[in-house]
């Protein structure tokens, strides 16, 4: 086993909210990724050392489950300096999401280990999906901005994007 390059530096709960439906007619106590709105924010410093990401889970009202959240996690994070700078970003956005995820999920399992219904487990997820297809989007909004960009601007533009320190990186939300 080998230590990760993400560190940990804290973890908290932003927010927090979650109702009991009462109704008689919950039938499904099985919940899929599907049902799960997420969402993942990364902001970093200026020469990205530190990170912090957020992110938000929800399960929406519905008759038929029993019940609802959001809740908001927070993590901030350090990359190992030997990592490579350019990986960075997946390795945040993926672990850290990751190990929010994980938070989230034992604080949905506490709050509802006390209630009506039965203890509700969130499932397993996978940000790795999420993070391709984030940056998938990234890309094509790249391509479309530089066709409209003149050619002696473009690569000008183009680093003052990559280079946003102590911002919100482009994609992660």
């Amino acid at each position: 086993m080998n230590i990760s390059p993400l560190l940990l530096d804290s973890l908290y709960l932003q927010e927090s909210s979650m109702s009991t439906n009462n109704d008689t007619a919950v039938t499904d106590f099985s919940i899929l990724p599907s049902d799960l709105k997420a969402e993942v924010e990364l902001f970093s410093s200026k020469n990205n050392d530190k990170w912090l990401v957020v992110l938000q889970v929800a399960l929406p009202e519905s008759k038929t489950r029993p019940y609802n959240f959001k809740i908001v996690a927070t993590g901030t994070f350090r990359v190992d300096k030997e990592y490579p700078e350019e990986k960075q970003y997946q390795l945040v956005y993926v672990n850290g999401a990751s190990i929010l995820y994980g938070f989230i999920r034992e604080i949905v399992v506490t709050l509802t280990a006390r209630g009506r219904w039965p203890t509700l487990v969130l499932p397993t997820v996978c940000f790795y999906t999420d993070y391709r297809e984030k940056q998938l989007e990234a890309m094509k909004a790249e391509a479309n901005e530089d066709k409209a960009e003149p050619k002696a601007l473009e690569s000008g533009n183009k680093a003052k994007r990559k280079k946003k320190g102590g911002k919100k990186h482009p994609g992660s939300g």
